[in-house]
């Protein structure tokens, strides 16, 4: 039985770890479908958070929010209760954040930040447009900035691990 060099370890266990990631990858996008497009309801004490698959088009389009930052302020306000405001923006924050640092380690086509925020920015687009269109939700500009947000600190976790492993791999 042949010795096994060190870069024949090193590449089996690189392929490993993008095989767990992949994994990984496929559970993360299939809880945020069930999430984002069969939502339950959730309860906290004397708040009850609900998802609109009983509403119709006309009542989600008419709840939607086309402005940014209003939605985030109207709960910074108080305007509704501090749990609610929190668990929607801290909500949509961490949402995305492993997108952010799935992307970059699964395609190497996403070579930069930029790269990726217009990539989230589209991908957070097409949920907030479809859960309208498909009536499981209201559409959301503030969901759209805040998921970007989420998926900038997952790229910048990316970035902070890769750079702690090249140097680790240099030693």
């Amino acid at each position: 039985m042949p010795v096994k060099s060190n870069a024949d370890i090193i590449v089996k266990t690189k392929k490993a770890y993008r095989r767990i990631a992949v994994l990984l990858f496929v559970v993360y996008c299939l809880l945020l479908f069930k999430l984002l497009f069969f939502k339950a309801t959730i309860n906290f004490s004397d708040i009850v958070i609900t998802g609109n698959e009983n509403s119709s088009f006309d009542a989600l389009l008419a709840a939607s929010n086309f402005i940014p930052f209003y939605k985030i302020y109207y709960y910074l306000s108080g305007s509704e209760p501090y749990l609610v405001g929190a668990l929607n923006i801290v909500g949509n924050l961490l949402l995305f954040v492993p997108m952010g640092f799935f992307l970059p380690f699964l395609f190497k086509g996403i070579k930069s930040g930029k790269q990726l925020f217009f990539l989230v920015a589209l991908m957070s687009l097409s949920v907030e447009v479809l859960q309208l269109f498909t009536t499981t939700g209201e559409f959301d500009i503030d969901d759209v900035l805040l998921n970007t947000g989420g998926a900038m600190i997952g790229y910048g976790l990316f970035c902070k691990l890769r750079k702690l492993v090249v140097a680790r791999q240099e030693k």
